[in-house]
């Protein structure tokens, strides 16, 4: 069997592979994580994940500031996060509406705070979605 092609043929083919390869790649690169860093915080798709920390950008968002040397809850952190978890922190108190900023809150854990010895009464209060 003899097969004939047109020299165009093969030329139109690999050139709309090159095509189809150079749309992919735009695509990925637009839809990669965007990372920059400054001295205080990550920037991970947009959102701020605080220095020291760890954070997920898919659902659930997790903030996960394991052994921090923190008394407070920073005011300049981020509050879009789902899931927050203080580990391991130095902090002796958490004030009232302590998580004020954090409405997106579904849960909290908090756990091996040495110092932790007063919740005060709202710390947790105008958080709705808590469960």
């Amino acid at each position: 069997m003899v097969k004939f092609y047109n020299k165009n043929y093969f030329f139109n083919k690999y050139f709309l592979q090159l095509n189809y390869f150079l749309i992919i790649l735009f695509i990925n690169y637009n839809n990669s994580s965007f990372i920059q860093e400054n001295s205080e915080n990550v920037q991970i798709k947009g959102e701020w994940c605080p220095d020291g920390c760890s954070c997920t950008t898919e659902s659930p968002t997790t903030l996960d500031c394991s052994g921090l040397d923190l008394d407070t809850i920073p005011p300049t952190w981020p509050s879009h996060f789902e899931i927050f978890y203080i580990r391991n922190w130095t902090i002796n108190s958490l004030e009232k509406q302590a998580f004020r900023r954090f409405q997106y809150l579904v849960e909290i854990y908090i756990f091996d705070c040495q110092r932790l010895d007063l919740i005060e009464r709202n710390a947790f209060k105008q958080l709705r979605k808590l469960r």
